[in-house]
C-alpha cells in the first residue's frame, strides 16, 4: 500500500473539505507515480477490487427507476406481445446507466 508522507495537515484542511481532499489526492498520486512501474501494478488490483464492491446510493431517482424497472418486469412475467417498456433519458454523467444497474441485480 502506498502512503503519502504528510499527505495532509488535518488541522487546517481536514479530508472532509475539498481543499484537504485535493491535497491527499495529489500527494498519493505523487508517492504513488514515484514507484516503479513494476512496484505500481501490485497496487492496482486491490484498488480496482475495493472499486468494483462500492454500493449504490439510493437515492430518489435510482429509488424510482428500480421500482418503476420491477414493476414492469412483473407486470411483463407472462405477457407475450405488448411488453411493456422503461425508458431512462438524462444528461451525460447524471447516472442513468447506474439507476438501472440494481434490476439487473434483483
Amino acid at each position: 500500500m502506498v502512503t503519502p508522507p504528510d499527505a495532509h495537515d488535518d488541522e487546517h484542511n481536514p479530508l472532509t473539505t475539498k481543499d484537504g481532499w485535493r491535497q491527499f489526492v495529489d500527494a498519493l498520486a505523487g508517492a504513488l507515480n514515484a514507484l516503479a512501474e513494476e512496484k505500481r501494478l501490485p497496487c492496482n488490483e486491490p484498488r480496482l477490487d475495493y472499486h468494483s464492491r462500492l454500493v449504490i446510493v439510493a437515492t430518489l431517482s435510482v429509488r424510482n427507476v428500480f421500482t418503476t424497472g420491477r414493476r414492469l418486469v412483473l407486470l411483463n412475467r407472462h405477457q407475450i406481445s405488448g411488453r411493456r417498456g422503461l425508458i431512462v433519458t438524462g444528461q451525460a454523467g447524471t447516472g442513468k446507466t447506474t439507476a438501472i444497474a440494481p434490476l439487473n441485480r434483483a
